[in-house]
Formats: structure tokens, sequence, C-alpha cells
């Protein structure tokens, strides 16, 4: 991190056995991960993500601990680091800072997990817990403490053209019919009460590197924000438009104050996690095209959603050049 970066990071807590346990071998570790999957035992649970998100809402300070499980069903204290301040040096040798402050949780996927342990001479209690806890940092001032400003964003009228600009483009695109003729088919009788949409992406982010006015985020964020917005608008049409009360959230950490403004006026409710992971059930829609959280897995644990929208998986080893292209 250096000391003229802008933006948030996130860094991920410590964590320790609260009773001193022995440390599993890498093999043991392994077999464990694999009986876990092969029973059929889930790996995430709301009511593990709710107990520990309930701990990191009673505002714990620098010191304080969390606790959450491994594997095991053994106990696994987490230290906060709220409000600490750490100076570093950048590669020019400038003197930064940042402080810690808001906690959010993390996800540990089996496969990270296996992947991790292929590397490993040891087994750390971080990647032996499906759950812990991440601390956003935010680079400050080093001498006044004031925190500095996130990435740069453009200015909200550009995000708020651009975002109706791809609205239009994706109503007017054969995809967005395929979408409707696809519903209408496999999901006409389905019972559905809300949709939730998982990392849609934020539109308002400048990309330093294609020049400051290139909105180079929104296209592909706000079509997927509109493709939400479509399914909300069939489910409307399907029910006589008895589905206008059926919540459609949407659930991204890098949203701005730019972004949460535009997909409200949208008609997109805006929420924190975890709480996205505790709205889906049964009647659910989830969308989640490209996410760098393990939404398939997450979910697969959590609930059977009623529809589910998200990219295949593919592998890449097997990938044409004709579809790598597309």
């Amino acid at each position: 991190m250096g000391a003229t970066q802008k933006g948030h990071h996130y860094v991920r807590l410590h964590a320790k056995w609260a009773n001193g346990r022995e440390r599993p071998t890498v093999q043991e570790a392994e077999a464990r991960i694999h009986e876990i999957y092969d029973s059929g035992k889930a790996f995430f649970t709301k009511k593990a993500i709710s107990n520990l998100w309930a701990q990191c809402q009673r505002n714990p300070q620098h010191g304080d601990k969390l606790t959450t499980t491994d594997l095991n069903g053994d106990d696994v204290e987490i230290e906060t680091q709220t409000g600490r301040v750490k100076e570093f040096l950048n590669e020019k040798d400038v003197k930064g800072a940042y402080v810690y402050k808001e906690l959010e949780l993390s996800y540990v996927p089996r496969a990270l997990m296996l992947s991790h342990l292929r590397w490993s001479e040891y087994v750390n209690e971080q990647i032996y817990c499906s759950l812990g806890v991440d601390q956003r940092t935010h680079l400050i001032d080093i001498e006044t403490k004031e925190m500095l400003p996130p990435y740069p964003t453009l200015e909200p009228e550009i995000v708020a053209q651009h975002f109706e600009t791809c609205m239009q483009e994706w109503k007017d695109s054969q995809t967005c019919t395929d979408v409707q003729k696809l519903l209408s088919s496999f999901a006409k009788d389905h019972r559905i009460n809300k949709i939730v949409g998982f990392a849609l992406g934020s539109m308002s982010y400048i990309n330093q590197g294609r020049g400051d006015k290139e909105p180079y985020y929104c296209k592909r964020s706000a079509s997927q924000h509109a493709l939400q917005l479509t399914i909300k608008e069939w489910l409307h049409g399907r029910d006589g438009g008895t589905a206008g009360g059926i919540a459609s959230y949407v659930q991204d950490p890098w949203y701005t104050t730019i972004d949460k403004e535009i997909l409200h006026n949208a008609g997109l409710e805006v929420i924190d996690d975890p709480r996205g992971w505790l709205e889906v059930d049964e009647q659910s829609v989830v969308l989640s095209i490209a996410p760098n959280v393990a939404t398939k897995e997450i979910i697969a644990d959590l609930a059977r959603p009623a529809i589910v929208i998200w990219c295949r998986v593919t592998d890449l080893n097997h990938i044409t050049k004709e579809e790598g292209s597309v």
C-alpha cells in the first residue's frame, strides 16, 4: 500500500484457537474438508453468519475478541483492530499511515481451503474456518490523522446518464428479449417473493488507466443491474401487477454513495453484507454474474432459490479461441 494510493483495503484479522487445541496436519485438514463435503453438511449456515455478524455489530474496539468455529466445531477467537493506526513506508520511502475501521465478514469456501493447503506446510486458523472477519482500512494523513478520499469517482450526473443509456441499450437488445422468453418458459409458475443481486459492481469508479472521463466499469455493472430490473418487470407482468411489492435487493461492498442513490431511484434497495445471504430462500431469484466471493458455494448451502442466474463454471483449459472472445 503506497502513501499516495487511495481507496479502501481489507486486512484479514488474526484468528487463534480459543482452547489451545493441537494444530491438525495438512493431511488431516484435507481429509476433514472432504469428509464434510461428502456428508452433505453445510460449510455455511444462516445461523453462523448471523451470530458472527451480531458480534461485529457490537462495536468491538482494538483488542476485543470475536468468536467463530472451525470445521470441527472448536471455538476460534478473532482479535479486532478497530481504531489502530499503522504507519508504513512506500516504495519511495515516503511515510504513510492507515487506520482500521469497519468490520466485514469473509467467506472461505471449500475450494479455497484446499488450494491453500496444497501450498502450505501447516494449517492456520483462518483457512480452517468457513467464516472469518476482515477489517477495512482507510489511508489517513500522517500529520492530521484525517481520512483521505477514497478512489476517485465520476460526477454523479455522468454516472446517471451512462446508467440510463446502458439501461436502454439492454432493453433494446435481443438478449433481454431472450431472457424474458426463458423466464416465461421455465419459471412461469415459480413462487417468487424477492430478487437478490450479489456483486453486480459499482458504476462510478474511474479507471485511471483508461482516462478520467471514461466510465469503464459503468456499462458492465449497469447491464447487470438492468437485468435485475428486467426480472422485476417480468414478474410484475406475469402476476398482473401484483408483483409490485416484491423486494429487489442488491449487495456489494464497493457501492459508493453515487451508486446507492442511482440504484435507489431505479427501484433497487441497496443492503449491506451479510443481509443478502440471510434474505435468500426458496422463493428468491438470485443474480450474481462474476463475483469475487464464493456465491455458488454459499447459496448452495443456504437455500434452493426458485431461480439462479450466474456464470457457468467452465474449465479454462477447454475454452476455444472463439469462446474466449465472447
